[in-house]
């Protein structure tokens, strides 16, 4: 690097440097949230209810008929029957079953997903469900995410 080059590098840190915070490009603020420790009224709430019931359960048959009965269409093509059946075991035996904490509300709004706070019984750690529905009236079930906290 010539001496003129690494002179104005130099100089341009310093004036960042004396700029102050202003001239550096800022993180977004994290997002706020809100708990809500009571399930939703009505097929929401019910929907939330048998996701966490089926997790619990550990039965094929019934994480079965709550595909064919409680979800969408596209979402139960979206992977064979098996492969569905054997996710849902693995969440339990990672977990040891979960238990509902609260529905969890952003700022800025996520539109199009439920967030469902719950807690793992093997280890007291929280994760998050992420549900999405098809909307009223049925609330069928188009697409599930879980995280850790």
């Amino acid at each position: 690097m010539s001496r003129t080059a690494g002179r104005s590098i130099v100089i341009l840190l310093l004036a960042l440097l004396a700029a102050g915070p202003g001239a550096r490009p800022q993180q977004p603020p994290a997002p706020s949230f809100k708990d809500a420790t009571a399930l939703p009224e009505g097929v929401v709430g019910d929907r939330i209810r048998s996701v966490i019931e089926v997790i619990n359960s550990g039965r094929p048959d019934r994480i079965e008929r709550f595909l064919n009965e409680e979800c969408a269409r596209e979402y139960r093509e979206a992977a064979p029957l098996e492969e569905h059946i054997a996710a849902t075991l693995a969440i339990l035996k990672d977990t040891g079953g979960l238990d509902f904490y609260s529905v969890r509300t952003y700022t800025p709004e996520r539109p199009g997903q439920t967030v469902v706070i719950l807690k793992d019984r093997a280890s007291g750690r929280f994760r998050a469900l992420t549900l999405r529905f098809d909307g009223p009236p049925a609330y069928l079930i188009t697409g599930v995410g879980m995280d850790p906290l």
